[in-house]
């Protein structure tokens, strides 16, 4: 067992034994073998932004005012372990245990009881779609030590064989602050030994990065004559550290999937070796860290310790850039743009179960109520992912969940953004979104539509010349599209041409022309994403499709029909192999690549679409700042009264149960305040939209 399982266990030990003593379980609020009790539905919530700076133990003092409120739910923002010192929590580092720096478990049982007591529930976010990344995060460290033969490998979305073949099974890591060759030679890269452990890693200011265990001779193995002298070339403790040397450099490489079980197994025994050496001699601990400065040049024109230092970095499992080099060629997928947040593929069974197994635990004792799903538009199947969380919260409820129609057991909003003219799918099993689309809505209402060429007057004198919101819009489509998620469009269009490739219907198609078919249709979707799955494509999604590619057509006189007729193919999930296949074997392949490509391509759109809209268009056309919320339409200046209530009668008929919005904690006009204060908790109601 790993020392990460064996801490979760305990943890977990822990938390059965604060809930006997606590006398808080499900009994208190269903009856065992009720297998038709749905969700309960709050009536008003009110958010919590939980940090070091606003802890359970702050929170518990708000309680009587929020039950005198008549407030049903609590409404945490998420509180699973986030990095150190993390405002926010969305960038957790370990799904199995509370963030410490908000509170123990204990603290967060009493505040659970607390709650229970007022007669309230909890309701929690959790964030799905993607882990903070660095020294803190286990699963993640375990990565960049052992590449594709980490047991981590497949958590993470990461291309391991991308088209640069250079960076073949390694992982693009962007934190460098210059070039490579200048750190290099700077000084700031160093080697560290971690003697307790028997580890040893790359620090580069508050960096940290593991040695790949192949690689440890190269470091350990210098000067062994002169750790013979010190020790005695016949001394038990020089051969026991020859014998480590040796089963270090026969371990299986991180690119051998057959050696990768032996090689886990026998890596973490070598380290714990070597640690006890050390602890029974000091002398060997101190003969490897002299060997560090061996790496270490001490000026500019020491050439044989910054080769000896490249040397070494090539053979790690991972690749240092600088930073701007991200947007080019990282190879993992991120929330967005942001290279810390690495993102998750919670459609593999493994990952799904290790990330929701203590959330599940805390709704079959009683502790948590609801949840609200954080960014499911970058999940690969949210429909799925939706059900597979819906069985799990009913098991651990000791309910059943059949489908959406038979009743929905446990109380799940999203985060989704949705244009004025989209719907919530029908498919997921739940019970509304956070209320973004109530928000805006509202805030039409609000204002006057008589002052619209007004303000449009006024707007255009300020910036000197017309201004065109959709024009605006198309180019800073592209400018994302060129500069900040290059890389991600360089992989899925080199992930389609191979598609083309190993079809006859589609080998001329050439890379260049499909990558610029791609950037035109993804500047051209109108909304944040469709959801294709394999079998089930519906008319919603073929009409944005549709129109996507129409519009695209139209503004590319360049390249030949061909090429979008291909494209729309395999985002349908329609693409044909060839009229006679090789074989049944090759066919299943191509259809796997192309359903496989269809899923990925609507994953990317959603953040093409945030990066541009929110965080580009938003802050560069400003006609009435008012407008430029979270899914707003800054181009429409008001809504009618009329409008207004056709949208909730909608809304009532298909998801009573949304969240009606007033403000959020991505409310715009709040970015900018006290994030660990009552500028960050946002009053909510949820109900009825009648």
């Amino acid at each position: 067992m790993s020392n990460e399982a064996a801490g979760t266990q305990t943890y977990h030990s822990l938390l059965d034994s604060i809930t006997v003593a606590s006398q808080l379980s499900l009994n208190e609020r269903s009856v065992p073998g009720d297998l038709t009790k749905a969700a309960e539905i709050p009536r008003a919530t009110y958010r919590l932004q939980f940090n070091k700076s606003f802890t359970f133990n702050d929170a518990l003092k708000l309680l009587p005012y929020l039950n005198s409120l008549g407030i049903s739910h609590v409404y945490a923002s998420p509180i699973l372990e986030a990095r150190p010192g993390s405002m926010h929590g969305y960038d957790l580092i370990n799904h199995s245990r509370i963030n410490p720096e908000i509170g123990t478990l204990r603290e967060f049982v009493r505040f659970c009881r607390a709650i229970k007591r007022c007669g309230m529930r909890l309701i929690v976010d959790i964030v799905p779609n993607h882990m903070g990344v660095g020294k803190s995060n286990p699963w993640w460290m375990d990565v960049l030590e052992n590449g594709p033969a980490s047991e981590y490998a497949e958590y993470f979305d990461i291309d391991w064989r991308p088209v640069k073949q250079e960076l073949a099974g390694k992982v693009v890591i962007p934190v460098l602050g210059d070039s490579y060759g200048s750190v290099l030679t700077s000084g700031h890269l160093k080697l560290v030994f971690h003697e307790d452990k028997g580890s040893l890693a790359f620090q580069y200011y508050e960096h940290e990065l593991p040695l790949n265990p192949v690689s440890y001779p190269d470091v350990l193995g210098l000067r062994l004559d002169e750790l013979a002298k010190r020790l005695g070339e016949t001394g038990t403790e020089l051969a026991e550290y020859q014998s480590i040397l040796s089963a270090f450099s026969h371990l299986p490489g991180h690119m051998e999937p057959s050696g990768f079980n032996r090689r886990i197994t026998e890596k973490s025994l070598q380290m714990r070796r070597l640690a006890e050496l050390c602890a029974r001699n000091s002398e060997i601990g101190n003969f490897i860290r002299e060997n560090l400065d061996s790496f270490h040049g001490s000026q500019q024109t020491d050439n044989a310790a910054f080769e000896r230092m490249h040397r070494l970095l090539e053979a790690q499992a991972f690749r240092l850039v600088f930073w701007r080099v991200a947007n080019d060629e990282i190879n993992y997928r991120r929330f967005f743009d942001v290279n810390d947040l690495a993102a998750l593929r919670t459609e593999d069974a493994r990952v799904f179960a290790d990330m929701h197994r203590f959330i599940f635990r805390l709704i079959e004792q009683g502790f948590v109520d609801g949840l609200r799903i954080d960014h499911p538009d970058g999940l690969y199947d949210p429909a799925q992912y939706f059900n597979d969380l819906q069985k799990g919260a009913a098991e651990k409820l000791g309910t059943q969940f059949l489908d959406k129609n038979s009743g929905l057991p446990f109380y799940v909003i999203v985060e989704k953004i949705l244009a004025s003219f989209e719907k919530l799918e029908d498919n997921w099993a739940v019970h509304g979104t956070t209320g973004y689309d109530f928000l805006n809505e509202l805030l039409g209402v609000l204002i006057c539509g008589e002052h619209d060429e007004r303000f449009h007057r006024i707007y255009c004198d300020f910036v000197d010349g017309e201004c065109s919101y959709e024009e605006m819009r198309i180019e800073s489509k592209h400018t994302i599209l060129s500069m900040v998620l290059a890389s991600e469009l360089n992989m899925l269009a080199h992930q389609l041409s191979n598609i083309a490739e190993s079809s006859w219907y589609y080998r001329d198609i050439t890379l260049n022309a499909i990558r610029n078919a791609l950037r035109e249709i993804l500047v051209q979707f109108p909304v944040y994403r469709t959801y294709c799955r394999p079998g089930v494509v519906d008319k919603s999604a073929v009409q944005f499709i549709d129109w996507a590619i129409s519009k695209a057509k139209r503004n590319d006189t360049v390249a030949r029909t061909s090429v979008y007729e291909f494209i729309r193919s395999v985002l349908l999930m329609e693409a044909q192999q060839s009229p006679t296949p090789t074989g049944k074997e090759s066919e299943l392949e191509f259809k796997k690549a192309v359903e496989n490509f269809a899923m990925k391509f609507q994953q990317f759109s959603g953040p093409v679409m945030a990066k541009s809209v929110e965080d580009t268009l938003f802050y560069r056309y400003a006609r009435f700042i008012a407008l430029n919320e979270v899914g707003g339409e800054p181009e429409k200046f008001s809504s009618s009264v009329a409008a207004f209530h056709k949208r909730n009668q909608q809304r009532s008929q298909r998801y009573p149960n949304s969240m009606l919005a007033s403000s959020t904690h991505d409310t715009n006009a709040l970015r900018t305040c006290a994030q660990g204060s009552l500028f960050s908790r946002k009053f909510q109601l949820t109900g009825s939209a009648g």
